[in-house]
């Protein structure tokens, strides 16, 4: 196996407009989420990997050996697209095995590795199916079955959740990375969903406009954004402008100590961040500043609240264990290191 890497690659599309320059390092064996909004070039990269878009510029590489100039074909990618791509008319053994038979490989060797794949997806039994016989989950599994048999170097996954039903959405997540585990293989895979990336991927680079905005561990990407635009795509941060003044961070909802005052200018009214998950919410009077309940939503084992600090509503998000009612007053508390600071001040 190999990594990959990808230097200002650039794609210009017939009707005008580009994607990139992007740039992307990915270690060897480990998965990397390609994670933003539609039309933010996600699927464009993946498609420039794996030589389905043309390379105008820029270099690729897998491990040492550069495959900018080969086709599709010989970069030996594999890619599995969001609607499976399946035969209808071939069984799930003949859709697997069909990258096999194109190469030529004797059937002695295919059913070989058809014996081996089969146990590997968990597709024992259902072989001699035709797609519309199997479930969402089984029409992933055979796709993956169809790439991995033929031992890419590099897996690709275009939206590999989405076609399926919110309860298998979480099986299968961590039934492809048990898989991209077990094989070993540099995989990368695109995604619009923050929950999806956290939760599969070693790497997370996060795009925009056609362009790389951060790459870096999930817990980088979700506690430390290097810009407003990052926080916001991750989901429900509070964004607000902060003045450090000694030790103290003043706040439009209260002054707090904050340990992260590195890119922030004393004096100077700067972007700053903190998260839901780190507000913490306590019966009126009991600990810090006072604020109001101003909405309350049930979301299984947790709560989202917002509350209301000198006019400025925050969002909090609380386990379900106590629970506060709409316009009562409650006090609530922030530790010190979860106030960040932007070191890109693009907001």
């Amino acid at each position: 196996m190999s990594g990959l890497r990808l230097q200002n690659g650039v794609t210009v599309f017939d009707g005008g407009g580009q994607i990139g320059p992007v740039s992307l390092d990915i270690p060897d064996g480990q998965m990397m989420a390609l994670l933003g909004p539609s039309g933010s070039g996600k699927t464009t990269t993946l498609r420039m990997i794996a030589g389905l878009a043309p390379l105008q510029s820029g270099q690729l590489y897998f491990g040492a050996r550069e495959v900018t100039a080969l086709s599709g074909q010989a970069r030996n990618v594999g890619m599995v697209f969001q609607n499976y791509g399946l035969f209808p008319h071939m069984t799930a053994e003949e859709n697997i095995t069909f990258g096999l038979r194109m190469k030529g490989q004797p059937k002695s060797e295919q059913r070989e590795h058809l014996a081996w794949i089969l146990e590997m997806t968990r597709l024992g039994g259902l072989e001699k199916r035709f797609p519309k016989e199997l479930s969402g989950g089984q029409k992933q599994r055979v796709a993956l079955a169809r790439t991995l048999i033929t031992e890419p170097d590099v897996l690709l996954l275009d939206e590999p959740l989405s076609s399926l039903d919110a309860n298998l959405r979480e099986d299968m997540a961590l039934f492809i990375k048990d898989l991209q585990r077990e094989f070993n293989i540099t995989t990368i895979f695109v995604t619009h969903d923050q929950e999806e990336a956290m939760m599969l991927a070693d790497q997370v680079t996060v795009m925009a406009d056609g362009a790389v905005l951060q790459q870096g561990l999930p817990p980088e990407i979700f506690d430390r954004p290097l810009s407003a635009k990052v926080a916001e795509f991750m989901g429900a941060a509070n964004i607000f402008t902060g003045r450090i003044q000694g030790i103290n961070l003043q706040t439009p909802f209260g002054n707090f100590e904050a340990l992260n005052t590195e890119g922030a200018e004393a004096g100077k009214g700067t972007l700053w961040m903190v998260r839901p998950e780190h507000i913490r919410l306590f019966r009126e009077g009991d600990k810090g500043p006072g604020a109001v309940i101003k909405s309350a939503r049930y979301h299984g084992g947790f709560i989202q609240y917002e509350i209301e600090a000198h006019g400025f509503v925050l969002k909090t998000r609380q386990n379900s264990d106590v629970s506060f009612q709409q316009g009562e007053h409650v006090s609530f508390q922030i530790a010190p290191q979860h106030f960040w600071s932007f070191p890109e001040q693009d907001h």
